[in-house]
């Protein structure tokens, strides 16, 4: 194996029409959202979330979510806390297949 990943076609398709969202002239929540939706749609995610980093504190602060139905948006995750907060601290994108078979998805008691 050489190490290289095959994308099928509706991978491909799928980062074509997010490259032509993320080069139209909304703004950058709006482009998200519609980033998510396209994701959902020709790939199958059924929750997603997009957090932003505040590089001063290091903390990451929920921005965007798609599935979810989420009350309070006022929420901060500390570097190394749950799954958002692990990104947060290694700066890696993380896709999790299956988050109930997940151990750092909650939040430390």
């Amino acid at each position: 194996m050489n190490g290289k990943r095959n994308y099928n076609f509706e991978e491909v398709t799928a980062l074509h029409a997010i490259a032509w969202i993320l080069a139209g002239p909304d703004d950058l929540k709006e482009q998200i959202t519609l980033v998510l939706r396209e994701m959902s749609t020709r790939l199958g995610m059924q929750r997603g979330m997009i957090s932003l980093i505040d590089h001063e504190t290091k903390e990451a602060w929920l921005d965007v979510v798609y599935g979810v139905d989420i009350k309070n948006r006022n929420i901060t995750y500390l570097p190394g806390e749950g799954i958002t907060g692990k990104v947060a601290q290694t700066g890696r994108p993380l896709a999790i297949e299956s988050i109930a078979f997940s151990r750092s998805h909650r939040r430390p008691a």
